[in-house]
Protein backbone atom coordinates (compact mmCIF):
# COMPACT_ATOMS: atom_id res chain seq x y z
CA UNK A 1 0.00 0.00 0.00
CA UNK A 2 2.70 2.33 1.10
CA UNK A 3 5.96 0.40 -0.59
CA UNK A 4 8.16 -1.42 1.03
CA UNK A 5 8.58 -1.30 4.62
CA UNK A 6 12.28 -0.11 4.99
CA UNK A 7 10.83 3.10 3.62
CA UNK A 8 8.32 3.74 6.37
CA UNK A 9 10.05 1.96 9.13
CA UNK A 10 10.64 3.64 12.39
CA UNK A 11 13.55 1.68 14.49
CA UNK A 12 16.30 4.62 13.77
CA UNK A 13 13.64 7.04 15.09
CA UNK A 14 12.90 4.95 18.10
CA UNK A 15 16.59 4.78 18.73
CA UNK A 16 17.30 8.15 18.24
CA UNK A 17 14.60 8.98 20.16
CA UNK A 18 15.99 6.38 23.71
CA UNK A 19 19.23 8.30 23.26
CA UNK A 20 17.64 11.93 24.15
CA UNK A 21 15.40 10.39 26.67
CA UNK A 22 18.24 8.73 28.20
CA UNK A 23 20.22 11.78 28.34
CA UNK A 24 17.53 13.94 29.79
CA UNK A 25 17.12 11.48 33.08
CA UNK A 26 20.53 11.48 33.12
CA UNK A 27 21.23 15.67 32.66
CA UNK A 28 18.49 16.22 35.12
CA UNK A 29 18.01 19.99 33.71
CA UNK A 30 14.56 21.06 32.77
CA UNK A 31 15.43 24.22 31.60
CA UNK A 32 16.37 24.87 27.93
CA UNK A 33 15.72 20.90 26.86
CA UNK A 34 16.31 21.36 23.50
CA UNK A 35 19.27 23.54 23.84
CA UNK A 36 20.89 21.14 26.34
CA UNK A 37 20.14 18.24 24.15
CA UNK A 38 21.83 19.70 21.47
CA UNK A 39 25.02 20.87 22.30
CA UNK A 40 25.65 16.93 24.18
CA UNK A 41 24.54 15.68 20.97
CA UNK A 42 27.35 17.38 19.05
CA UNK A 43 29.81 16.77 22.02
CA UNK A 44 29.43 13.50 21.57
CA UNK A 45 29.28 13.24 17.71
CA UNK A 46 32.32 15.24 17.85
CA UNK A 47 34.28 13.17 20.40
CA UNK A 48 33.42 10.00 17.99
CA UNK A 49 34.69 11.74 15.15
CA UNK A 50 38.35 12.63 16.22
CA UNK A 51 38.61 9.33 17.92
CA UNK A 52 38.23 7.37 15.33
CA UNK A 53 36.47 5.42 17.47
CA UNK A 54 33.25 5.30 15.40
CA UNK A 55 34.73 3.11 12.77
CA UNK A 56 36.47 0.36 15.22
CA UNK A 57 35.04 -2.84 16.40
CA UNK A 58 33.93 -3.01 19.72
CA UNK A 59 32.19 -5.08 21.03
CA UNK A 60 32.63 -9.11 19.95
CA UNK A 61 32.11 -11.82 21.72
CA UNK A 62 31.14 -15.85 20.74
CA UNK A 63 30.06 -18.94 21.83
CA UNK A 64 31.65 -21.93 22.81
CA UNK A 65 33.54 -22.52 20.04
CA UNK A 66 35.47 -25.67 18.51
CA UNK A 67 38.57 -25.99 16.90
CA UNK A 68 38.19 -26.64 13.21
CA UNK A 69 40.58 -29.71 11.36
CA UNK A 70 40.92 -28.24 7.91
CA UNK A 71 41.35 -31.76 7.12
CA UNK A 72 37.95 -33.28 7.35
CA UNK A 73 36.38 -30.14 5.93
CA UNK A 74 34.71 -30.13 2.08
CA UNK A 75 36.78 -28.95 -0.73
CA UNK A 76 33.85 -25.81 -1.22
CA UNK A 77 34.59 -24.72 1.98
CA UNK A 78 38.11 -24.87 2.08
CA UNK A 79 38.31 -22.65 -1.47
CA UNK A 80 35.41 -20.45 0.45
CA UNK A 81 38.23 -20.06 3.37
CA UNK A 82 41.07 -19.75 1.24
CA UNK A 83 39.15 -17.08 -0.74
CA UNK A 84 38.50 -15.24 2.48
CA UNK A 85 42.00 -14.35 3.23
CA UNK A 86 42.09 -17.47 5.91
CA UNK A 87 45.60 -18.57 7.43
CA UNK A 88 44.96 -22.04 7.13
CA UNK A 89 48.18 -22.74 9.38
CA UNK A 90 46.68 -20.53 12.44
CA UNK A 91 44.04 -22.53 14.57
CA UNK A 92 40.70 -22.10 13.59
CA UNK A 93 37.49 -21.87 15.47
CA UNK A 94 34.01 -22.67 14.49
CA UNK A 95 31.33 -21.52 16.59
CA UNK A 96 27.13 -21.47 16.70
CA UNK A 97 26.84 -17.64 17.30
CA UNK A 98 28.52 -14.36 17.18
CA UNK A 99 28.15 -11.41 18.33
CA UNK A 100 29.25 -8.50 16.72
CA UNK A 101 28.54 -4.33 17.73
CA UNK A 102 25.40 -5.24 19.77
CA UNK A 103 24.20 -7.13 16.66
CA UNK A 104 23.69 -11.53 17.37
CA UNK A 105 24.02 -13.60 14.39
CA UNK A 106 23.56 -17.28 14.71
CA UNK A 107 23.70 -20.23 12.54
CA UNK A 108 20.99 -21.07 9.71
CA UNK A 109 19.57 -17.13 10.13
CA UNK A 110 19.13 -15.17 7.20
CA UNK A 111 21.01 -11.80 6.44
CA UNK A 112 21.35 -9.36 3.84
CA UNK A 113 24.29 -9.59 1.45
CA UNK A 114 23.99 -7.04 -0.75
CA UNK A 115 21.23 -4.13 -2.53
CA UNK A 116 21.11 -4.91 -6.18
CA UNK A 117 18.71 -1.73 -8.21
CA UNK A 118 16.94 -1.22 -4.59
CA UNK A 119 16.44 -5.11 -3.67
CA UNK A 120 17.64 -6.92 -1.37
CA UNK A 121 19.83 -9.78 -1.84
CA UNK A 122 19.55 -12.22 1.06
CA UNK A 123 21.93 -15.06 2.18
CA UNK A 124 21.82 -17.74 4.64
CA UNK A 125 24.71 -18.07 7.05
CA UNK A 126 25.43 -22.04 7.05
CA UNK A 127 28.46 -21.86 9.80
CA UNK A 128 30.64 -19.33 11.66
CA UNK A 129 34.14 -19.30 11.80
CA UNK A 130 36.37 -17.02 14.28
CA UNK A 131 40.60 -16.68 13.52
CA UNK A 132 42.12 -14.19 15.84
CA UNK A 133 39.02 -12.31 16.92
CA UNK A 134 37.75 -12.11 13.20
CA UNK A 135 34.37 -13.83 12.14
CA UNK A 136 34.06 -15.23 9.09
CA UNK A 137 30.50 -16.36 7.93
CA UNK A 138 30.17 -19.33 5.30
CA UNK A 139 27.08 -18.82 3.86
CA UNK A 140 24.52 -19.25 0.48
CA UNK A 141 22.80 -17.41 -1.18
CA UNK A 142 18.69 -17.93 -0.91
CA UNK A 143 16.25 -17.94 -3.80
CA UNK A 144 14.63 -14.64 -4.23
CA UNK A 145 11.54 -16.55 -5.95
CA UNK A 146 11.22 -18.20 -2.51
CA UNK A 147 11.56 -15.30 -0.74
CA UNK A 148 8.56 -13.47 -2.75
CA UNK A 149 6.64 -16.36 -2.27
CA UNK A 150 7.01 -16.24 1.38
CA UNK A 151 6.50 -12.37 1.67
CA UNK A 152 3.10 -12.96 -0.11
CA UNK A 153 1.74 -15.77 1.72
Amino acid sequence: MFGPLRKCWCMRFESKHYYFARLMRVVNNYKHACKTLAERHQMSLAYLLASNSMFVQHDFSVSATVDVDVNFLSESVVEALQHSNISMSQKLHQCRFVKLNGIMYHCNTYVVVDVVDDTPVFGQIIAIFVQNINAFFFSKFVNQIMIHICLDT
